[in-house]
This record gives C-alpha cells, structure tokens and sequence, in this order.
C-alpha cells in the first residue's frame, strides 16, 4: 500500500480531476522502523484561506498570502504545544 501512494511517477495514479470543486489528496510519510509496542504521534493541519487578490487563486505571492499567515500561525501553535492566544 505504502509503494502505490507514495509513488512519484509522471500524472501520478489518479492525475487531476475533471470538477474544480472536487479535489482529493492522498499523502504518505515514512517508511518507519517501529517495534511492536512502540507509538508515533500524527498531526494532521488543513489551512483554508480566502485569495489575497479576491476571485479565483493565481498562485502569486500576493495572493497566498493569507494562506501563508495562518501556515505561521498553525506552526507556531504546534510549536508552542497547540497554545495559542487567539484563534486564527
């Protein structure tokens, strides 16, 4: 299973999908060495923005920039061990 999603060949398995409004990502880490009995911590961060630029995203600096303040911010609250003075 590891192998199939972690695969990095050209268009990937499944490539882009034919609905903007409609995306999927699968996402892979390791491999890793564990023993039985031993245990890993999983964070998981989904950060949503609205464009800096207003419309549809065109991948500027400009434009990700909302996007990349609350990357920050996500960090830096993971960081500080998920204490935060205030939402973001």
């Amino acid at each position: 299973m590891y192998d199939f999603i972690s695969y990095h060949g050209l268009g990937g398995h499944d490539g882009p999908g034919t609905n903007p409004d409609d995306m999927r990502y699968l996402m892979a880490t390791g491999p890793f060495n564990m023993r039985p009995g031993d245990t890993s911590r999983t964070v998981v961060g989904i950060v949503l923005a609205a464009t800096g630029k207003g419309g549809d995203a065109d991948g500027t600096v400009e434009d990700l920039a909302e996007l990349l303040r609350k990357v920050e911010f996500a960090q830096r609250v993971y960081d500080e061990n998920f204490r935060a003075p205030q939402p973001p």
